[in-house]
């Protein structure tokens, strides 16, 4: 094999963004909203540290953002199989744009608050484990049933490009103009994403639906369990969410004097 045939192997194949107008929207959606979500996910530990001084306070936000996360997920799986997925994505990212728009106000203030972020971490925990389950669960209704393999890939890789390049971005916005226009950033990023949302067609479910449940959600959490290869995913992802929470609670940068946690980063 030639390095040619090698590169030629490694070619992303882009069939599902030339032939679905919908899938391109959901693509380029999902890429704004990590890239705008990771730039907001390096500013509010570091604004945190700079206004407390305190690892222990970093590594909290962790833990108020973990319970919404859980009970919010699993509601939203079941939200996502009763009600119109398009317009749960444009109600959930339209709430974290207020959301982080808050935010932005309170890093412009002279004397942000604390309470705030704390409050507001929760609630963008909140909406974005609403969203995840329908923006997954529409991907394979944009395409056709042979592209789902070059569809789940494209997907894989524009949350990749957010991803690694999001905390660039903020690492960058942060030493040159501050948290706040991190913020400003993610809030036009999730207006965008939410645009592009509202610009796809609506796909109803294809039979009848039952509204969410604790019934019902007992139930998927049996099947879950019940599955070995399901139990596997579970297993090797638990370590990685594990290492980033780690990597949030002892931040990189030196600890604050008391003149710059008098004052906004």
């Amino acid at each position: 094999m030639t390095w040619g045939d090698r590169l030629r192997a490694l070619r992303v194949d882009v069939t599902p963004l030339r032939t679905s107008r919908d899938f391109r929207l959901l693509f380029g959606a999902g890429t704004v909203f990590y890239l705008g979500a990771m730039v907001s996910y390096v500013a509010i530990p570091f604004q945190v540290y700079r206004l407390t001084g305190s690892n222990f306070a970093v590594g909290a936000i962790g833990l108020v953002e973990l319970v919404p996360l859980v009970i919010f997920g699993l509601y939203g799986g079941a939200l996502a199989d009763h009600v119109d997925r398009r317009r749960l994505l444009v109600g959930a990212g339209v709430a974290q744009a207020v959301c982080t728009a808050v935010l932005a106000v309170n890093a412009f203030a002279g004397r942000p608050q604390v309470w705030v972020i704390f409050v507001v971490s929760a609630l963008l925990a909140s909406t974005s484990a609403l969203q995840r389950p329908s923006r997954e669960a529409l991907m394979p209704r944009t395409v056709r049933h042979d592209e789902l393999t070059a569809a789940n890939a494209l997907t894989s890789l524009g949350m990749q490009i957010g991803l690694l390049v999001g905390p660039g971005i903020g690492g960058v916005l942060i030493a040159t103009v501050g948290t706040g226009w991190c913020y400003v950033v993610d809030v036009t990023g999730l207006s965008v994403a939410s645009l592009m949302y509202a610009l796809m067609r609506a796909y109803p479910h294809r039979s009848e639906t039952t509204p969410p449940s604790l019934a019902g959600i007992a139930e998927g959490m049996r099947y879950a369990l019940s599955r070995r290869d399901l139990l596997g995913t579970y297993l090797v992802e638990s370590p990685r969410c594990c290492s980033r929470c780690r990597s949030c609670s002892s931040p990189p940068w030196p600890r604050a004097s008391s003149a710059d946690r008098s004052c906004s980063a």
